[in-house]
């Protein structure tokens, strides 16, 4: 059923979805009005290269006072729309906005990891300098190697559960799916959150889909392999589909919170 149904919505999204393919320098602020003083200053700066043997001539001054007329636009631009974002903004979104405020201002390059002093065994310090350098330390101090000895006790009585677990109902499951952020960055298959949000009859195959997975501690992966894997197999959650374990945690978690 979970393969049958992962099937179905990625071929719709395939046929029916249309595809965007934005411009790696698109910036949101930017507007039309923007583009036709660009457009201006490049046709006056054509012009004026015509007469760059002239430096008195009157398209040279018409270019500064075009380029200044731009500027102060853009900068115009970027408080409207910063602004409007505030204004519009939800509740979640203003943790977002006190990050960006609260951040030291950056010259839109590439984050790097600063020099990391470290301390070697024998109480020597050094720095990492290298990304190898940097990686390794990291790797060290995030991942210790196991104890020789476990801590977990052999017999230990562990007590009752304080709650048992209820199927997940219909009201629940619609509460999770609408608290998901819509649009947030898909998985693989490509199926973003609000498919599940406009397409509530999908609850009707979502629910058996996730009862029978918690209840049998199992959950169908599609692309690792043909069998289901307990929970608790090692792999990387942020690769599996949809209807398979990310989706399970992200969609289900909440459900336990009610």
């Amino acid at each position: 059923m979970a393969g049958s149904l992962d099937e179905a919505l990625c071929r719709t999204v395939e046929l029916k979805v249309p595809k965007t393919h934005p411009h790696p320098h698109t910036k949101r602020w930017w507007t039309e009005d923007l583009t036709k003083l660009a457009g201006e200053l490049k046709q006056l700066h054509i012009t004026a290269h015509r007469y760059r043997a002239l430096p008195e001539h009157a398209v040279h001054t018409q270019v500064h006072k075009k380029e200044n007329t731009l500027s102060k636009e853009i900068r115009r631009t970027k408080e409207d729309h910063w602004k409007n974002w505030l204004n519009d903004m939800a509740g979640t979104v203003i943790w977002i906005a006190h990050k960006y405020i609260s951040n030291p201002g950056r010259d839109g390059g590439k984050t790097q990891i600063p020099t990391l002093h470290v301390t070697n065994p024998d109480g020597q310090f050094s720095y990492a300098t290298t990304n190898e350098e940097k990686s390794e330390t990291l790797t060290q101090a995030l991942f210790p190697p196991p104890p020789d000895e476990t801590t977990v006790p052999t017999d230990y009585l562990y007590p009752e559960l304080a709650e048992h677990w209820t199927e997940i109902t219909k009201e629940q499951l619609m509460q999770a799916i609408n608290n998901l952020s819509p649009y947030k960055a898909p998985g693989p298959d490509g199926i973003a959150n609000i498919v599940f949000q406009r397409c509530q009859i999908l609850v009707n195959y979502l629910l058996p889909i996730f009862n029978a997975a918690i209840n049998l501690r199992t959950y169908y992966h599609l692309h690792c392999c043909q069998h289901p894997h307990p929970f608790g197999s090692h792999r990387n959650v942020t690769i599996c589909h949809w209807c398979h374990m990310d989706s399970v945690v992200r969609i289900v978690t909440p459900l336990w919170q009610l």
